[in-house]
């Protein structure tokens, strides 16, 4: 298992133990023990090129994954990018830490092949979402 974080952006960010959310996020889902991740936050610019260029949508978005391996992309490796001026943008009122964890579950969700492309997945990702934050805030895994 490898997991690194890169900051490419000049904001200080809330400090959270992010290897703890990963190591909750691949025991809830029963991973793959040789996942690789990469948690890279970036800059609007560079979110809304990446979204135009592999999504076709000129837009910033939150959050963005990308599996290292198309052909097996539920395996769990991969990067994913969280633009954090994008979150404070889009969760002016919201607990800013709280928000990044989440988009950092939900991508590593998408890693793992979970999707929101129907309502009824989308309610699956959401679900297993709050599942996995419940058991990292109550169980003894704080996010900190």
């Amino acid at each position: 298992m490898e997991f690194r974080v890169v900051n490419e952006t000049r904001q200080r960010l809330p400090r959270v133990q992010w290897i703890r959310i990963f190591n909750a996020v691949q025991r809830a889902l029963k991973a793959w023990p040789k996942t690789s991740v990469a948690l890279i936050f970036t800059t609007s610019v560079k979110i809304k090129k990446l979204n135009s260029a592999y999504r076709k949508k000129i837009i910033t978005t939150d959050v963005l994954s990308f599996p290292t391996d198309k052909l097996n992309a539920k395996d769990g490796s991969g990067d994913i990018l969280i633009c954090p001026e994008y979150v404070k943008k889009k969760f002016p009122s919201s607990e800013f830490k709280k928000i990044l964890i989440h988009r950092f579950i939900h991508g590593l969700l998408h890693l793992h092949g979970y999707g929101h492309k129907s309502a009824k997945a989308a309610a699956k990702m959401e679900e297993k979402s709050q599942e996995i934050i419940n058991k990292i805030s109550y169980g003894g895994h704080h996010a900190r």
